[in-house]
Formats: C-alpha cells, sequence, structure tokens
C-alpha cells in the first residue's frame, strides 16, 4: 500500500512538473498568467496614497492580504478548473480513470502544477508590493507566516475548482460562468470589506466556506492588531481560521479523485469525438 501510494504520488508530480514547464513554453498561457499580476501591481501603484477615512491608515495596506488571496483563489480554482474540463474535453480524464489510481495521479499532478504557479505568482508580486505597501513586513517574522498560510489555502480552494470544473461542460463555460462564480464568492466573502457590512445570512454562508477564513488568516498575519476592529466579533481568530482551511483542504484530498471518477463516468469515447468535432468546426 505505502508503495502503490509512493508510486501514484511520484508519477503524479512528474506529470505536474511537465505541465508546468509546458505552460512557461505556450506564450498564450504565459500571457495569462502575467495579466493577473500586472494587474495587482497596478492596483498597488494607483492605491498607494489613498488611506480609510478618518485615519492615516493605508488603503493599499488594508486591501493587499485581499488582493493577495483573490490571486492564490483564482490559481487554485479557475487554472485547475479549466485544465480538468479541458482534459474532460479531450479525453484525457477518461484515460486516467482507466489506469489502476490514474484519479489520484491526476489529482497530484493538478496539485502540483498549482503550487508551482501560484509560487512563482507571488514571488513576482511580493517583490514590487515589498516596495510600494508601507509596513508590510513591520510585524517581522509573524509576516512571514503568510507563506504556510498560503500553501494551506491553496489546498483548501482546490476542491471548488475540482467542483466548477466539473459542474460546467467544456473550458469556455469555464471562463465565462465558472469565473463569475469564483469572483462572486471572492466579492462575498469580505476579501475587499469588512464582512459585517453583510446581511447576517449571507455572513454565514461566507464563513462556511474556506475563502473567508483564508482572508482572516492573511489579515491576521500582515495587518496590525488594531484592524482587526473590522472582523467578526472585532477580533483575530487565528487556529480557527487555519482549522477550517485545513478541513476544507484533507476533505478536498479525500473527495477529489471520487469527484473527478464520477465526472469521468459520464463520458464516452463517442461523446468525446462528438466535442472535438465541434471544437474544430468553431475554429
Amino acid at each position: 500500500m505505502t508503495s502503490t501510494t509512493s508510486t501514484v504520488l511520484r508519477a503524479g508530480t512528474h506529470r505536474g512538473l511537465i505541465e508546468f514547464r509546458n505552460m512557461l513554453q505556450t506564450p498564450s498561457e504565459v500571457l495569462y498568467y502575467l495579466v493577473g499580476i500586472v494587474g495587482v501591481v497596478i492596483a498597488l501603484i494607483v492605491l498607494r496614497e489613498a488611506t480609510l477615512d478618518g485615519s492615516d491608515f493605508s488603503i493599499v495596506r488594508f486591501l493587499f492580504p485581499g488582493l493577495l488571496a483573490m490571486q492564490v483563489l483564482i490559481a487554485a480554482c479557475f487554472g485547475p478548473a479549466t485544465v480538468l474540463s479541458t482534459e474532460r474535453e479531450d479525453g484525457t480524464l477518461l484515460r486516467h480513470k482507466s489506469l489502476p489510481h490514474g484519479m489520484r495521479g491526476y489529482v497530484t499532478g493538478l496539485m502540483v502544477r498549482s503550487v508551482l504557479e501560484t509560487g512563482v505568482a507571488l514571488l513576482i508580486v511580493l517583490i514590487p508590493a515589498t516596495m510600494l505597501v508601507e509596513g508590510l513586513w513591520e510585524r517581522g517574522a509573524i509576516s512571514l507566516l503568510a507563506i504556510p498560510i498560503v500553501l494551506l489555502g491553496l489546498l483548501a480552494f482546490m476542491p471548488l475548482g475540482f467542483i466548477v470544473g466539473s459542474v460546467f461542460r467544456n473550458p469556455r463555460a469555464v471562463g465565462g460562468w465558472g469565473l463569475t462564480v469564483i469572483m462572486v464568492i471572492a466579492i462575498g466573502s469580505g476579501l475587499f470589506f469588512p464582512l459585517v457590512a453583510l446581511p447576517w445570512w449571507a455572513q454565514l454562508i461566507a464563513m462556511a466556506l474556506p475563502v473567508y477564513w483564508f482572508g482572516h488568516a492573511l489579515r491576521s498575519v500582515l495587518l496590525p492588531s488594531e484592524t482587526a476592529v473590522f472582523e467578526i466579533a472585532e477580533s483575530w481568530n487565528p487556529l480557527l481560521a487555519l482549522g477550517v482551511l485545513a478541513v476544507w483542504a484533507i476533505v478536498g484530498l479525500v473527495l477529489a479523485p471520487a469527484l473527478l471518477r464520477r465526472s469521468a463516468r459520464r463520458e464516452s469515447a463517442t461523446a468525446i469525438e462528438r466535442r472535438r468535432q465541434a471544437a474544430l468546426q468553431r475554429v
């Protein structure tokens, strides 16, 4: 059993590394990859002089954890959802289903690719952010806790990406409705404004999802203690936030292969060929 698990993890990791390398060699994917990074940097530049009403606290510093969380959310949800829907359409998912432990290896590969893409993107963003966001690292070692939080958040968000990729039938739908769903979740989770501004029922929905808790955990290590007044109960709950993220990550890792097998079960070689011909006609 241990040998099988090790083999599956090695194969999945190898697949993720190859896909990441292929992504770096594809101009269209690199361009899409860079657009989000440039967007975050532009937002930092535009907002760097603004302050919160009635205070001298920088708006850009207040919003930076949300911008960071948004970037991770898109990388962990939209990216895997697009890959999943594309590879379901071209038959890759069905071929993995036919292999021994194929879905576990497939999930591992997607995770490795997402971790690498997110890591490089955040590294590129943090370099200009260090210069543009005054006081970003003033909490010293506490601020550096954002790194493991990002990794945990990435793992917690991927189940949402698998769900979106399984629900929508093709990558074009993911790019439209799927991205809309992800944006609604992000906005409704208080990444860019206090969650207490929303109705109580919306707060309950947001607190059931990992996005709010990820933003909360990032804010707790990147913002000064006095900004906790904008949180629910006007206090930080980092341990609770990490616990919720860990539960989502564990549940996602356990259920993702089953979810993908169910998605592949609805596929057939005939249906895949029919969609491939339809896609060729659109081109």
